[in-house]
């Protein structure tokens, strides 16, 4: 087999590991905050994933899917698509913040303004995601991303069981859920440190174009 073979049935391996990781780990913390959880607490997690799953679909700027559909890519291009996603998302967040009260009441849910205006870390977090990391996908090298995925659905979830048994409240979904985008951000760093040696990246020199980090 070629080596792009060999690549493309790693990372499917790869992909098929972290899916049905992430899934069980899901009803896993889903059960459990069924075991622990109200009625009246889940319509504040409901109302509050409403509320972000809108405003998610508006800040996604697909500049992920040009940094890997781009032939060859320029540290200016990283520049300008990390200048977006913050500059987007940080926007989502501040729109999110000031927008709690009136979504909040509009959806009858009291409890829902506090949770919101915390919410509003995630998208920020999201913002600060370091693109550089869609050269490992253009790569088809998914090990690293499967492996930041796995351990920050680790934390995340064991953030959201351990504070759903000891406190039975629904902030235990908002720390994981920031938790996990912060752990992501911060992650993201460590992968793209080795993106950045990828072929697919290239940076001027003296004018002219050259293969390597920048």
């Amino acid at each position: 087999m070629t080596t792009k073979v060999v690549k493309l049935f790693k990372g499917v391996n790869w992909l098929l590991f972290v899916t049905w990781y992430t899934q069980i780990a899901g009803m896993l913390s889903f059960f459990i905050l069924a075991r622990y959880l109200s009625k009246d607490d889940f319509g504040v997690i409901a109302g509050c994933f409403v509320v972000q799953g809108f405003f998610a679909v508006i800040a996604n700027v697909g500049t992920n899917h040009y940094l890997i559909r781009k032939k060859e890519v320029t540290k200016e291009d990283l520049d300008i698509a990390f200048t977006i996603n913050f500059s987007t998302r940080t926007l989502i967040a501040i729109a999110i913040f000031l927008l709690a009260n009136p979504l909040a009441s509009f959806m009858k849910i009291p409890d829902l303004e506090m949770v919101l205006k915390v919410m509003s870390l995630s998208p920020f977090f999201i913002g600060l995601h370091n693109p550089a990391v869609s050269l490992k996908l253009k790569d088809l090298d998914y090990s690293a991303i499967s492996y930041l995925r796995t351990i920050t659905k680790t934390i995340s979830t064991t953030l959201t069981v351990v504070i759903t048994i000891y406190y039975q409240t629904y902030w235990a979904v908002v720390v994981g859920e920031i938790a996990y985008q912060a752990i992501y951000a911060i992650g993201s760093y460590r992968v793209a440190a080795t993106s950045l040696n990828s072929g697919w990246l290239i940076s001027r020199t003296n004018g002219h174009f050259r293969s390597g980090s920048c």
